[in-house]
């Protein structure tokens, strides 16, 4: 796990990652001698606009700020979460018909291999939409991911797990339980028709932060 004090807090659903998911797990800014460092301006401006669903801004804003935030070697986690929400921004654009395949897939090429860390996502064993549950082989984690709306599919997940016991009885050990995933693309790209949405498959993921579920 790569739980920083600094991004603690749990989102209520994973339709909050254009809310309250990635606002409550920010850290603020507060080296002001770091160039490089995204400020909590910074992040309220990216997130109001994946917020609204803003999608086409929202990538041009979380680019810019990936360019920045690369530089920063002192807080990598910045860059990780800045290229989910690029994903999630080219997966909206696509669900709303706003561009397409071939567009998404030159925007998404470069993100192949890279490091990201998730929103806060909660585990659901009997989830069909927005919720982590098992992979038909039980062998890793899944997830079909949709718009707001829940009238759209955006993107579908596939997590290659780092640890094994993290499939093992992964019903009793994180049902319902809130938590961020840092996670190595090994394959992201926009190939589907109906509906048009970004397939991701990623490895190594293990949790990065996790909160059980409030009594």
């Amino acid at each position: 796990m790569k739980k920083l004090s600094l991004f603690a807090g749990v989102a209520l659903s994973l339709l909050s990652f254009t809310a309250q998911a990635q606002e409550k797990n920010l850290p603020p800014a507060t080296d002001f001698s770091n160039p490089h460092l995204i400020s909590t301006t910074d992040w309220k401006l990216v997130i109001d606009q994946l917020r609204a669903e803003k999608w086409m801004e929202a990538e041009k804003t979380a680019n810019t700020f990936l360019i920045r935030a690369e530089k920063d070697t002192a807080h990598p986690e910045n860059a990780a979460i800045l290229r989910y929400m690029i994903i999630n921004a080219i997966a909206g654009e696509l669900a709303s018909n706003q561009t397409d395949n071939e567009t998404a897939n030159n925007k998404l090429k470069k993100l192949n291999g890279q490091t990201v860390i998730t929103p806060t996502y909660t585990f659901k064993s009997k989830a069909l939409i927005n919720g982590i549950t098992l992979t038909d082989d039980a062998k890793g984690w899944s997830q079909i991911v949709t718009n707001r709306a829940q009238d759209a599919v955006t993107i579908k997940e596939t997590y290659s797990l780092i640890y094994p016991s993290m499939a093992q009885d992964a019903y009793d050990k994180y049902e319902n339980n809130n938590f961020r995933l840092q996670a190595k693309i090994t394959a992201v790209s926009a190939t589907s028709i109906a509906p048009p949405h970004v397939d991701i498959s990623l490895s190594n993921a293990e949790i990065w932060d996790i909160s059980e579920p409030a009594k």
